[in-house]
């Protein structure tokens, strides 16, 4: 049972990624950025922005789910950062596959490029490593013996 709950919160906070990640894109879009790459519209900021952003929101969301899954099944530091890490590759390959999937149908062949291969691969690799930490640290919060600078739980 405490698998299948894993897996279930594992999912949903995967989903949940990838719409944060839809967020952070309609908030550059409506922020009037330019696109580095033309008629991509999954990545409407600069790459580098976007190479922050969405690692940042990794970290984020797997944070907060291994915080909820604590106060029920109480995850170790190494399983909770390698649920963060399949939060992390798992949202942001959900969102880039639909990303790519969109571009295709629309028939932007001309921008599905190797090079664009390679960083979307090496940014779902960032938001992985962004999710392990964040939901490690959360994990690290959750444990009895953790104090803060006040010396509160």
């Amino acid at each position: 049972m405490r698998s299948v709950r894993l897996q279930i919160a594992t999912a949903v906070s995967s989903v949940a990624l990838a719409l944060a990640m839809q967020a952070a894109n309609h908030g550059f879009e409506a922020a009037g950025s330019v696109p580095d790459i033309e008629s991509c519209g999954f990545l409407a900021g600069s790459l580098g922005a976007l190479a922050m952003v969405y690692p940042t929101l990794a970290a984020l969301v797997a944070g907060r789910a291994v915080r909820a899954l604590g106060r029920v099944l109480m995850p170790g530091i190494q399983e909770a950062a390698s649920i963060g890490s399949v939060v992390g590759l798992a949202g942001a390959c959900l969102y880039f596959g639909f990303g790519v999937l969109l571009m295709a149908l629309r028939g932007a062949d001309a921008v599905l490029t190797p090079s664009l291969g390679i960083l979307l691969g090496l940014d779902c690799l960032l938001c992985a490593a962004a999710g392990a930490l964040g939901a490690a640290a959360a994990a690290a919060r959750l444990q009895p013996g953790w104090r803060d600078a006040s010396g509160q739980p």
